[in-house]
C-alpha cells in the first residue's frame, strides 16, 4: 500500500470521527446560569460504591427502562452527595427518575427523595449525547462558579430529558 492511500485512509477516519463527535453534540457548549431551585423530586435507589461498578450502571439502565415503559413519568436523573473525583472513585448517589408528581405510585424497591425549593445553585444545560454531556457540562459549571466567585457544594442533581440533552444543578455553599 502506498503512502498516499494510507494518508487518505487516516484522513477519512479522522473526518468520520469528527463528524460522529459533532453529531453527538461534542462541539456544543453548555449554557450556565445561577438559579434559585424549585422543589425537585427523585424516585430512585441509593448507591454507595465505585462509579466503575456494574451495579452503578445497572441502576441507570433500570431508571431508563422505568421511563421507557411508562412506569414512572419523568426523566432519568440522579442526586449526588459527593464528587467521586475527590473521594477516589467512591460515590454516594441516588439514581432514578426526576418526577413532577411526588404522589405517584412507586415501583417496588424505589423511594422518593425531595430536595427543597429556595436553594441557590448553578445550573447548566447542554444539547449533547448523555455519554458526552457530563464531561462538558460540569467543567462549564465549575468554570462559571470560579469566574463568579461562587463556592459550590459537592451536592448536585443531574437530569436527562432525552439522550441528547442534559441538565445539572450544583448547589452553592450556604452562607
Amino acid at each position: 500500500m502506498n503512502t498516499k492511500k494510507l494518508l487518505l485512509g487516516f484522513l477519512v477516519i479522522i473526518l468520520l470521527g469528527g463528524a460522529g463527535y459533532a453529531w453527538l453534540g461534542g462541539f456544543n457548549n453548555a449554557e450556565v446560569k445561577q438559579i434559585t431551585t424549585s422543589e425537585i423530586y427523585v424516585v430512585g435507589k441509593e448507591y454507595k460504591g465505585s462509579v466503575k461498578s456494574d451495579k452503578f450502571g445497572v441502576l441507570f439502565l433500570e431508571a431508563g427502562k422505568l421511563v421507557e415503559e411508562k412506569k414512572l413519568a419523568g426523566n432519568p436523573g440522579s442526586i449526588y452527595y459527593n464528587d467521586p473525583e475527590k473521594f477516589k472513585d467512591s460515590i454516594n448517589a441516588f439514581i432514578g427518575v426526576v418526577v413532577t408528581d411526588p404522589k405517584m405510585a412507586l415501583p417496588a424497591g424505589y423511594e422518593l427523595r425531595t430536595l427543597p425549593a429556595g436553594k441557590k445553585a448553578v445550573q447548566g444545560n447542554i444539547n449533547a449525547h448523555y455519554l458526552l454531556a457530563p464531561n462538558k457540562l460540569f467543567p462549564a459549571i465549575f468554570n462559571y462558579a470560579k469566574n463568579k466567585n461562587i463556592t459550590l457544594q459537592d451536592f448536585f442533581v443531574e437530569r436527562y430529558p432525552d439522550e441528547r440533552h442534559a441538565e445539572a444543578i450544583v448547589f452553592e455553599q450556604e452562607k
